[in-house]
């Protein structure tokens, strides 16, 4: 299940990164960079490795493609960060969570839709790019989104003729991954999140789907707990000093 959630992940990230001739390989290190995006600029890797040979590599492609970029590790969840052996500042952590659709149960958590807008034009991808920096406080660009906007869907929230978030939903390997789900700092703190996620939910498991796959903030697991993911793996996410 981990390796089905993190390919879910990097599959939009590869996704953009070709759309726009930007992915390169160095030193068995995957890397995006997209010079007008902040997203999903990005070094990984899915090879082993020991910590050194990481550290003797990484910074130096850091340093030469991208000084902005991210460097994205997947460890177990008892693992500690490793910012300090990298010479690296730890830029956030997410916790990677999936659910076997057919132990999910339908929730209703009022009986008002939250409705899902996909993105069709460069309109609505500029609104969704801007609901989406309310939400996150970072760029994904309005052109990102249109080249990839056929093959990953990406969805303005609205509920009660508002405008409240973004979702994108990403379907691989029979299994959904639910990704940059933000709620515009307005309308927190009311259950549209939850109500988004069990309508998400709720498609999935009607589709036949095996599992639902997101990597969560630490303010988010509770909510995604409740909703009966499970905590599979730690990500850590690395910026030069």
């Amino acid at each position: 299940m981990k390796d089905s959630n993190i390919k879910n992940l990097t599959s939009i990230w590869l996704l953009a990164g070709k759309a726009f001739n930007a992915r390169q390989t160095i030193s068995g290190f995957e890397v995006i960079n997209i010079p007008f995006s902040e997203w999903p600029n990005r070094i990984w890797s899915q090879q082993q490795a020991t910590l050194s040979d990481r550290r003797d590599v990484v910074k130096d492609i850091m340093q030469k493609n991208n000084p902005s970029i991210t460097f994205s590790e997947w460890r177990e969840l008892d693992d500690n960060d490793s910012a300090n052996e990298y010479g690296l500042r730890l830029k956030n952590e997410q916790i990677g969570m999936s659910l076997c659709l057919r132990d999910y149960n339908t929730q209703q958590t009022d009986n008002k839709p939250i409705e899902f807008i996909r993105i069709t034009d460069r309109a609505d991808a500029k609104l969704w790019s801007n609901l989406f920096f309310q939400s996150f406080g970072y760029l994904i660009s309005d052109e990102v989104i249109c080249e990839i906007k056929d093959q990953v869907e990406f969805y303005n929230l609205k509920y009660k003729g508002q405008l409240v978030g973004t979702v994108i939903i990403y379907t691989l390997d029979n299994s959904v991954g639910i990704h940059s789900l933000g709620i515009t700092a307005e309308f927190r703190k009311k259950g549209l999140a939850e109500k988004a996620m069990n309508a998400i939910l709720s498609k999935a498991q009607k589709e036949n789907l095996d599992y639902g796959h997101l990597q969560s903030s630490p303010m988010g697991i509770n909510l995604y707990k409740k909703l009966g993911f499970k905590e599979i793996f730690k990500m850590y996410n690395y910026i030069l000093k």
